[in-house]
């Protein structure tokens, strides 16, 4: 009676997805330690955050890439269903913040759009969990957090247009986060098909590591983009509500100092 109760309770800690290092390994050494790539992507983005005066929103999505970081160590050591919501959940909370860093700056998360826009990211947000939580089905979390990235993604690319800025970063953050998805999926075959490798030396070992250092490299790239962004909608006149409007140049006031000249004489 009690082995089964510890069975039951075992089961009931299993996480909702396995690793390849961890069907070789009691612990996952590398894909542990190479959550400090995180950590580095935080620190640049608060140093950058603050040297820039950016909006609050930049310092949470730091932040809650520092909690991710935390939480996927504490998941990928111990291969526990709790730690890997620790890490999943944030995930979450920085997909949430992104669509903040780009607030105002696009007619869809600005005025009127972004009274309705916000309240619906909530309620997709705690459903998609309630499910996730329900069901334990790494699937449900997988297309809810794809749906997340996606939604200010595309947000944010249209948004460059209004505001004339490039969207170098933007396509910088797309073919990072696309090559890392690559190695997730091909680790995910290799783990469905008991093809995982057992030694560090095989290049295919360091799929998941590869994996954290792409989605930290992203990270950047996308919040180096939103502060372009913003630097670019800080140059312009841009009230909730409106278009964006240009401020005047230094040759418009001349001008218009000229026009009042000649007003006088």
């Amino acid at each position: 009676m009690a082995d089964a109760f510890v069975e039951v309770a075992l089961s009931q800690r299993s996480p909702a997805i396995r690793w390849c290092e961890a069907s070789v390994r009691p612990v996952e050494y590398v894909n542990t330690v190479s959550n400090v790539f995180y950590l580095v992507a935080a620190y640049v983005g608060l140093q950058r955050a603050r040297a820039l005066q950016l909006p609050w929103s930049f310092f949470v999505a730091e932040y809650a890439l520092v909690v991710v970081a935390l939480g996927s160590v504490s998941f990928h050591y111990t291969q526990d269903w709790l730690y890997e919501i620790a890490d999943e959940l944030p995930m979450s909370l920085l997909a949430v913040a992104y669509l903040y860093t780009i607030k105002e700056l696009h007619w869809l998360v600005r005025g009127r759009c972004a009274r309705l826009l916000f309240p619906l990211m909530y309620v997709a947000t705690v459903g998609g969990w309630f499910v996730y939580f329900s069901l334990r089905n790494f699937d449900v979390f997988q297309a809810l957090f794809t749906a997340q990235i996606a939604g200010p993604a595309l947000i944010s690319l249209a948004a460059a247009t209004s505001l004339d800025c490039s969207r170098k970063h933007w396509l910088l953050f797309l073919g990072l986060i696309v090559a890392g998805k690559a190695l997730w999926t091909l680790e995910r075959h290799l783990w469905a098909t008991h093809s995982c490798p057992a030694s560090a030396l095989n290049p295919l070992y360091w799929l998941h590591a590869a994996w954290h250092v792409l989605s930290a490299a992203a990270h950047a790239a996308a919040m180096v983009y939103h502060k372009e962004l913003y630097l670019a909608a800080r140059a312009l006149n841009v009230v909730a509500g409106g278009a964006p409007k240009k401020c005047a140049s230094a040759e418009d006031l001349a001008l218009l100092a000229d026009a009042f000249d000649v007003e006088a004489h």
